[in-house]
């Protein structure tokens, strides 16, 4: 294929990308998914976009150490050890991301602005993936690559996010572009320059650095000469990229190259023996651990370590979750999830899944071995990859990375199945492409403990959300939708209950009583004895008028929650009110005044109870 034919198709091919990553921003353009940064309080979008805002209003050097605060962080540590662990100036999380957010703040008052061109920057990578993949293993290989990741779905998602992945994405693969090209000093340097600023946008290219040189100083092929010197052109480069993150640290008084604030926690997260290391869950042991280890990386290296007590067995069992985890099928959710986000999206519905690039990619990989020095570079960058997750927790989001060496691997291997095809060597060709097909299939593919694919986290979101913005109707279609996917997945009662009693209170704040009603019984069907659902329909009857049916419910809600200020009241009322039984009435109405003697009530309950001792010659 010709220089220019390539480029030709791979312009097209970047198109493509570039009109399926539009059509999903429109898709959810008017959904709330489109709004979980300012919404979802707890997501990384939401910090992402707070922390611009507050860059964005004048403290550039973010002398104020901008960070979130999480409800579990008050059950590892108190305010003050936070502060004294996190240190008073480190950045919470690596910050270029951040000021690239900032700048569309600060120009454009908002966000969207650099949604959109991060979504046209997953485009982009769609391109140098595939240049990456013509240098390495040739120009068919490359648009196979190219087309593999502009149908990718979980980039599609990501790439539309207030998440870092794409801006990683870019910097990775520029990088290795710039080093596998023809030996120069300008590219050696540009390369340096490229791994620094991908420091700034993600630590974890730390398991790669020191890869980098090895290649560079004995792996590389080409002439043996000047090596050293090329090597330390990308050094060169790589500290002019993080001079401005040593220049600001030094200013505010923080360590020299420190960039971040959670390498600590998520090594407690990958690795305690608690833990589970496929997934976002704070291990119970994370107190312990953190200040043991008091909030070092290598202190908590060995307090996690030594939580194990000498059963290092189980720790490497740990890390084979992890490469499971890795190679699943299943999306495993953190911020949004996949599962939900293709609800909304017909490109995420209809895109490609991990497991048409975990076999090729492992097919690919075995195939290219023939060739292992010429790939070299690719072959360090995957394993860098993976020494990561040594180090953390694999959730979907962070296996972006991986994806880029993965489809590279098996766009590689797709052309060699084809080739293997076109000459008639059909024992390769099966080998190939069966081994690639096989693989897909044997992937792990369910759950991890503690995960399904519907969680019920985005939808009511999603419907605290529209209800506030007064849609009634889509907030509770929103909750209908999660009850009725829990349903299919054979979720516990409990999750079921909340559901139900949230679409319950839901209709109950907008007074549409028969909407509400149905509700709670769904939740008095699963759980009878439930406070909650029963307190709710007693006072739906009361304020109905429907009064036998409000007193034997509240008779019921009053034995599973004795102490309820708002049953009693409730009964009392009915009882003197509506059946004008003073003798009955009183205990009711005295019990409400004490229960809660400040109410808005009270006067009434007041005065109900002196009407009412009066009838039946009891004192008030």
């Amino acid at each position: 294929m010709a220089g220019r034919h390539f480029l030709a198709i791979l312009l097209a091919v970047c198109a493509l990308g570039a009109g399926l990553r539009l059509w999903h921003l429109s898709s959810i353009r008017e959904t709330p998914l489109y709004d979980f940064d300012a919404t979802w309080a707890s997501s990384d979008m939401n910090a992402n976009l707070s922390w611009a805002k507050a860059v964005a209003a004048g403290d550039w050097l973010d002398r104020n150490a901008w960070r979130p605060h999480f409800a579990w962080q008050d059950n590892v540590a108190d305010g003050p050890t936070w502060d004294r662990w996190l240190g008073p100036s480190t950045y919470y999380q690596p910050p270029l991301y951040t000021y690239l957010v900032a700048l569309s703040v600060r120009a454009t008052g908002g966000a969207d602005a650099w949604r959109l061109a991060q979504t046209l920057l997953g485009a982009v990578n769609v391109m140098l993936i595939g240049l990456l993949g013509r240098r390495l293993f040739g120009p068919a290989a490359g648009i196979v690559a190219a087309l593999l990741v502009a149908g990718y779905a979980p980039y599609i998602l990501y790439d539309s996010e207030l998440l870092r992945g794409p801006v990683v994405i870019a910097l990775n693969a520029a990088a290795l572009l710039a080093l596998s090209g023809v030996p120069s000093r300008a590219r050696f340097i540009l390369a340096g320059g490229l791994l620094g600023a991908a420091y700034l946008a993600d630590s974890a290219i730390i398991t790669f650095l020191p890869l980098v040189f090895v290649w560079a100083i004995w792996i590389r092929p080409g002439a043996s000469s000047g090596r050293a010197r090329e090597a330390a052109f990308i050094a060169a480069g790589l500290a002019a990229a993080l001079l401005p993150l040593v220049a600001r640290n030094l200013a505010v008084g923080a360590p020299a190259f420190s960039s971040t604030t959670r390498a600590p926690l998520a090594f407690v997260m990958g690795n305690a023996p608690d833990s589970r290391p496929v997934g976002a869950i704070i291990p119970e042991s994370t107190a312990e651990i953190l200040k043991a280890g008091d909030y070092k990386v290598m202190g908590t290296i060995l307090a996690t370590i030594g939580a194990y007590h000498g059963a290092i067995g189980d720790l490497l069992l740990k890390q084979w979750d992890k490469l499971s985890g890795l190679f699943s099928a299943y999306e495993v959710p953190d911020n949004p999830s996949f599962y939900y986000a293709a609800l909304h999206s017909p490109v995420l519905a209809a895109g490609l899944r991990f497991t048409c690039v975990g076999g090729l990619g492992i097919v690919g990989m075995l195939l290219a071995v023939r060739r292992a020095r010429e790939s070299s570079l690719l072959y360090l960058y995957l394993a860098s990859v993976l020494a990561l997750f040594l180090l953390a927790h694999v959730v979907s989001r962070y296996r972006q990375p991986l994806v880029m060496p993965l489809a590279i691997f098996g766009a590689f291997a797709l052309v060699e199945g084809t080739r293997a095809l076109a000459a008639r060597r059909w024992g390769a060709a099966a080998a190939i492409l069966g081994g690639a097909t096989a693989l897909s299939f044997a992937l792990p593919s369910a759950p991890p403990p503690g995960y399904r694919y519907y969680r019920p986290a985005e939808f009511v979101i999603a419907a605290e959300a529209l209800e506030q913005k007064g849609d009634v109707a889509r907030a509770a279609k929103e909750l209908r939708q999660a009850a009725a996917l829990a349903n299919g997945e054979n979720v516990t009662e409990v999750e079921r209950v909340k559901l139900n009693l949230a679409l319950g209170e839901l209709f109950l704040r907008h007074e549409r009583y028969p909407e509400a009603l149905s509700a709670f019984r769904d939740v008095l069907d699963d759980e009878g004895d439930n406070a909650e659902a029963l307190i709710a329909v007693g006072g739906i009857h009361h304020d109905t008028n429907q009064p036998m049916e409000a007193l034997a419910t509240l008779m019921h809600a009053e034995q599973v929650s004795p102490d309820n200020a708002e049953v009693e009241a409730r009964l009392g009322h009915l009882l003197w009110v509506t059946f004008h039984d003073g003798a009955a009435a009183l205990p009711h109405l005295r019990k409400a005044l004490d229960l809660a003697p400040n109410s808005p009530a009270a006067a009434d309950l007041s005065a109900w109870a002196t009407q009412a001792a009066a009838a039946s010659g009891k004192t008030p």
